[in-house]
């Protein structure tokens, strides 16, 4: 019984998932200097670990390697500095391999807010790119950039029960089969 738990317990911990191989160099922004990785235009900067796309024209890319047909996420965190009544309306975009990133559902951008945009990519390098146009300067935001790749990118073509679910049944068949040898001794079970 205890060689059945103890193979039960490697099944689960191999089972566990690995962590997704990270591809933006510096998507927290905190290297030094800040914007190790990223090439700015116009008016952007980094500042307290996170991009600041300010003024009339700012923006941020990074080309990273990609894996053609291959599904990715990418990620980020985006907030808005300033919420104030604007001669000129503030936008803010993101792009992933040309593919515009969409707003989530109930996008407030006085609230920071994490977006997820799921792709596969059509290149061997994909460029991620920020873009902001405003008025007053420092208006938006940008940290966490992430962009891993999806472990299962296409579904199998047959249903297969994950290592941990084979474990478990096979616990759940061991115990079954001590409690009914325990009967068929006549030893008591409680």
């Amino acid at each position: 019984m205890l060689r059945i738990v103890a193979a039960c317990t490697a099944l689960l911990a191999l089972s566990a998932p690995l962590n997704a191989q990270q591809l933006v160099v510096n998507g927290d922004f905190s290297a030094t200097p800040g914007t190790t990785g990223w090439t700015l235009t116009g008016n952007s900067n980094v500042f307290d670990g996170m991009l600041g796309l300010t003024w009339l024209n700012a923006g941020a890319t990074q080309t990273v390697t990609t894996e053609v047909g291959k599904q990715y996420t990418f990620s980020f965190w985006v907030r808005r500095l300033f919420f104030t009544p604007y001669l000129v309306v503030p936008y803010f975009t993101a792009y992933i391999g040309g593919e515009l990133v969409p707003e989530p559902t109930g996008y407030n951008p006085a609230t920071p807010t994490t977006f997820t945009y799921d792709f596969f990519a059509s290149s061997t390098s994909t460029t991620i790119a920020f873009a902001a146009y405003d008025a007053l300067g420092y208006d938006y935001l940008v940290d966490n950039v992430s962009l891993v790749p999806v472990t299962s990118a296409q579904p199998p073509s047959t249903t297969v029960p994950e290592p941990s679910t084979v474990a478990l049944v096979a616990l759940g068949l061991a115990a079954t089969q001590a409690l009914a040898r325990r009967r068929r001794q006549g030893t008591d079970i409680t």
